[in-house]
C-alpha cells in the first residue's frame, strides 16, 4: 500500500480507501492525527469516548493505549474483520432494546444484538438470512 496521502487523493477506481483493513487503518491514522492537531492548538478534552473502530484511537488519545499498541490493535482489528466477512451481516434498526430482543424471537441461536447505539437505535449481528427475515418483518432495509 502507497501512502495515507496517496490513498485518501486516489481517485475512486484506484483507491483501496474502501478495503476493510486499509479504511480502518486510515480511519485511525487521521483520528489520531487531527486529536495532535487539536492538542497543538491547546484544545485539550475532558473526556474522550470513541464509537467502533474510533474507539483504538481514543484508547490512545486518552492514553491507555500506546501508539505502537494502538497501530497493532488497529491492524489486526482490521485483518479479522476481512478475514470474517461472509460470515455474516448487520443490521441497524430504530428499536428499542426489548424491542430488538421481541423482534429477534426464535432467532436466537442465528442473531444477537450487537451494539446498542442509543436508547432507539441498536444494531442486530448474525446469519445473513435470519437478519434479512427480520429486515423484512420490521420493513427495514436489508442487512450489510
Amino acid at each position: 500500500m502507497g501512502s495515507l496521502w496517496d490513498e485518501l487523493r486516489a481517485s475512486e477506481e484506484h483507491s483501496r480507501i474502501n478495503e476493510t483493513v486499509v479504511a480502518q487503518c486510515s480511519i485511525f491514522a487521521v483520528q489520531v492525527a487531527l486529536s495532535a492537531l487539536w492538542r497543538s492548538w491547546g484544545i485539550i478534552p475532558d473526556a474522550i469516548v470513541g464509537h467502533s473502530v474510533g474507539e483504538v484511537a481514543a484508547a490512545h488519545v486518552a492514553g491507555v493505549l500506546s501508539l505502537e499498541d494502538a497501530i497493532r490493535v488497529i491492524f489486526h482489528r482490521g485483518r479479522l474483520q476481512v478475514a470474517a466477512a461472509g460470515l455474516g451481516k448487520m443490521l441497524a434498526i430504530a428499536l428499542t432494546e426489548q424491542e430488538a430482543e421481541t423482534a429477534i424471537a426464535g432467532y436466537e441461536d442465528k442473531v444477537s444484538i450487537a451494539a446498542i447505539n442509543s436508547p432507539q437505535r441498536l444494531t442486530l449481528s448474525g446469519d445473513t438470512q435470519a437478519l434479512e427475515k427480520i429486515a423484512q418483518s420490521l420493513n427495514c432495509k436489508k442487512a450489510v
